[in-house]
């Protein structure tokens, strides 16, 4: 240690005196560090890495390269040449400011590449946190949806306007799918209010990535002004197996169990329900696709007491954007006891779908 204090106050003496370099005298101050150590082979490795930076700092330009030599008593005044006129470049052809900037950066970034320390590595692009908004977090990915809207009429003997408009969104990725839907239907027929009746539909599959095995869990909530009931909540979860999965198509069947209630009819008690269903999609090709679904719910305590629900659509896609579709639907609710109603409710539609 006391040698390498006397190499560091020569060092300051000689950048004065004799003009020598930095990098020259501070790999002096370098070598006097193993002659107060052991001569063990330890003892070399400990100094290697400050040895192997110092020793690199020799491509640096020396800090006394461009300083004029000058004695304690007497100072020189910097040659003209060298001063820099003032819009940036050098007089009489000399090195621009921003040139020598960019070399003696230039410079610097190489040693500091080769000195691994010195250096902060680049951050790759799958290290970088992107913050999400905590209000929203559980729409941050994978989600998506469309909003539909159709409207048809006609004039003369009667007067009839039937209009329908909803809202669906998804969530899918390879682990789990996340369905909404909501969906609003109102007729008129010469002033009259013939239908008017609302949906809303929740489920949840878990995928199993290893087999073609699922799990599902669904709710669903009806209200309809002309049926015999106010509303009427189901709710049932059980096993889906995929004959077909893939990222065009899809086909898949489930079984399970849960129950339902009707509010406001004659009979507001739980009726436990079986569920049987399939359903798939099938994109044709990038302008077509078609979907459907079937679903069976039988009574528990009675099989002949059921309902059913089909539908089936087809989408056309209309822009190049994927954003605006035609879609061309059919749907058909089935109740075994209507309770004094009609027991089939059969509806076909042309609706604009934009997705987003």
């Amino acid at each position: 240690m006391f040698r390498l204090f006397i190499a560091t106050a020569f060092r300051a003496s000689c950048v004065r005196q004799l003009g020598l370099s930095l990098p020259f005298l501070l790999s002096l101050a370098v070598v006097a560090l193993p002659a107060d150590a052991d001569d063990s082979p330890s003892s070399h490795v400990d100094h290697q890495p400050l040895a192997t930076a110092v020793f690199q700092l020799d491509v640096l330009p020396a800090v006394t390269e461009n300083l004029p030599a000058a004695s304690e008593d007497t100072e020189e005044p910097v040659d003209s040449e060298t001063v820099l006129a003032p819009d940036g470049e050098a007089a009489e052809g000399g090195e621009t400011d921003r040139e020598a900037a960019e070399s003696n950066s230039d410079s610097h970034e190489s040693v500091f590449q080769t000195v691994g320390f010195l250096k902060q590595p680049a951050f790759t692009q799958s290290q970088v946190y992107r913050p999400i908004a905590k209000g929203f977090s559980w729409m941050a990915a994978d989600w998506s949806g469309a909003a539909e809207f159709g409207i048809d009429g006609s004039s003369g003997n009667s007067d009839t306007l039937a209009m329908q408009t909803g809202i669906d969104l998804k969530r899918a990725n390879e682990f789990r799918v996340i369905e909404i839907d909501v969906a609003y239907r109102n007729a008129s027929n010469t002033g009259i209010r013939s239908e008017n009746n609302g949906r809303f539909n929740w489920s949840y599959e878990r995928l199993h990535q290893n087999t073609a095995w699922s799990a599902f869990a669904k709710a669903s909530v009806e209200w309809d002004q002309f049926k015999a009931f106010d509303s009427r909540l189901n709710m049932n979860a059980g096993l889906g197996y995929d004959w077909i999965r893939e990222d065009k198509r899809r086909l898949t069947g489930r079984l399970g169990a849960g129950a339902s209630r009707e509010f406001g009819g004659p009979d507001d008690s739980w009726t436990p329900e079986a569920v049987a269903s399939i359903e798939g999609f099938w994109e044709i090709n990038g302008y077509n696709e078609i979907n459907g679904k079937l679903e069976y719910f039988p009574s528990w305590n009675d099989l002949s007491d059921y309902r059913v629900v089909s539908e089936a659509n087809w989408d056309l896609l209309l822009t190049a954007d994927d954003a605006l579709t035609l879609r061309l639907s059919i749907t058909d609710r089935y109740d075994s006891t209507p309770q004094g109603a009609r027991p089939n409710d059969f509806y076909y539609t042309a609706l604009l779908r934009y997705k987003f």
